[in-house]
């Protein structure tokens, strides 16, 4: 679960959004501020994820959390990066970043 929450974490540098979770000290959750890395709000973000059946947490207002555990899958992984690229405006649509 370390491994490819690294690789959520690294994608996201790359892609320039604000992981807020310690760099090192993390597990299985990746925290994203929303008004940092996309100027809107965690509702909107949440918001696009439930368009695809994708469930974040939302810890307030411009924080979401990204969970993973033992059945995420690298397609899992591809989908989340496909969206939030598409989100940040590096991709013309979800499935064209990767």
């Amino acid at each position: 679960m370390r491994f490819r929450a690294e690789v959520l974490r690294d994608e996201f540098k790359e892609l320039g959004i604000e992981v807020v979770s310690h760099p090192t000290n993390f597990f299985d959750t990746l925290t994203i501020d929303c008004a940092k890395s996309f100027n809107t709000t965690s509702d909107y973000v949440l918001s696009e994820f439930h368009k695809r059946d994708i469930n974040l947490r939302k810890v307030d207002d411009k924080i979401v959390g990204i969970s993973i555990n033992e059945t995420t899958t690298i397609d899992d992984l591809a989908d989340l990066i496909e969206i939030f690229a598409f989100l940040k405006g590096r991709s013309e649509e979800i499935g064209s970043y990767l």
